[in-house]
This record gives structure tokens, C-alpha cells and sequence, in this order.
């Protein structure tokens, strides 16, 4: 048996999709993450089995923007370290590399291919920010380009994904602003009873 007929056999298609949904568990973790830079860590491991299932299923646009989304994560995560990283013109990089490289898949898969693309780089922007709650207000703008990619390419694992992830941003934007809230109420207590003491 080829590698291509093992693919296309039952045991094949079950592999590529468990492939899919290992990134997508990984994906989910990340926004749970309160530090940006353990965010891009889990984002990195899952563009890396992305990609691979993307090039399994034949989506070359997903494959390329997820090897990019990788190369992304080393040079973000020196931000704050190294001041070249948190230079705008090096998201301006960053955005070109994304839409040259991947306008060259426009001929192999057509305008699906600009779904991928347009993730690619709303994610760049997103990940770029300093404050972890605009990361996860920008990613919901990423997740919906990406879920109708993985329509197009017929990884279920990915339609799976991105519901969940979008779900996980939610969850973790109610949870974190619900400990912003109770902190601020807690600061406004002692405000209080310190100017009753006063008085």
C-alpha cells in the first residue's frame, strides 16, 4: 500500500482528522492562558500539526500560512526582549510575508485561498498587541475566516475547532473581565471604609 492509498483509506482519513483535533485541543488551551507569551507557545504547536493536516487534505493555502504562523511565533515571542520585535515595521513584515507568499496559492486554489490569508493576518495584528484581552477580541475576527476555510477543505476536526475556539475566547473574555470586575469592586470597598474611618 502507497502512502497516497493509505490516505484515502479509512484508517488514513481517521489519522489526518485526530491530526486536526490534537491542534485544535491545543488551540483552545491557549486562550486560557493569562500570559501572552504561553498564548503564542500553544499557538505555535498547533499551526505545526495544522499545517500538517492541512497538507495531508491538499488545502497548500492553510499549509503556508501556518508554516509562517510558526516562523510568526519566534520573532513575537521576542517582543518585549528585543527591540526590533516591537517594532510596528517589523509587523509590516510580518503582514507582507503573509499576504506575498500566499497570493502565490491563489492559482492553486482560487479565492479560498485569501480566507487563510486575511486569519493570517488579523491574527499577526492581534498577536502583536501588548494586552492579552484586545489578543482575544482580535482573534474573533480570525476564527470565523478560518471555519469556512476548513469547510472548504473538508476538515471537520477545523469546523470543530474554530466553534470551539470562538467559544474558549468567549469564555475566557467573561471570566477575566468577572475577576477585573471583583477587583475593582474589592478596591472601591476599601476606598470606602478607609473614608469611613477618616470621617
Amino acid at each position: 500500500m502507497t502512502f497516497t492509498e493509505f490516505l484515502d483509506s479509512t484508517c488514513g482519513k481517521i489519522l489526518i482528522q485526530f491530526i486536526g483535533f490534537l491542534a485544535m485541543a491545543i488551540g483552545i488551551l491557549s486562550f486560557q492562558r493569562k500570559r501572552r507569551a504561553a498564548i503564542i507557545g500553544f499557538q505555535m504547536t498547533a499551526s505545526t500539526l495544522w499545517s500538517i493536516q492541512f497538507l495531508l487534505l491538499g488545502g497548500y493555502s492553510g499549509t503556508i500560512q501556518n508554516v509562517l504562523c510558526i516562523a510568526r511565533g519566534f520573532v513575537l515571542v521576542q517582543k518585549g526582549k528585543r527591540k526590533w520585535a516591537d517594532s510596528y515595521y517589523t509587523l509590516v513584515a510580518i503582514i507582507f510575508c503573509f499576504a506575498a507568499t500566499g497570493f502565490i496559492t491563489v492559482g492553486l486554489e482560487g479565492a479560498w485561498a485569501l480566507l487563510p490569508i486575511g486569519a493570517s493576518i488579523a491574527s499577526s495584528i492581534a498577536l502583536f498587541m501588548d494586552k492579552e484581552e484586545i489578543l482575544r477580541k482580535l482573534s474573533l475576527i480570525v476564527s470565523p475566516l478560518w471555519l469556512v476555510y476548513n469547510v472548504h477543505t473538508g476538515s471537520i476536526a477545523g469546523i470543530v475547532a474554530e466553534t470551539f475556539t470562538i467559544i474558549s475566547i468567549l469564555i475566557a473574555l467573561y471570566r477575566f473581565r468577572e475577576k477585573k470586575e471583583s477587583r475593582l469592586q474589592g478596591e472601591k470597598t476599601s476606598e470606602n471604609k478607609a473614608d469611613d474611618q477618616s470621617v
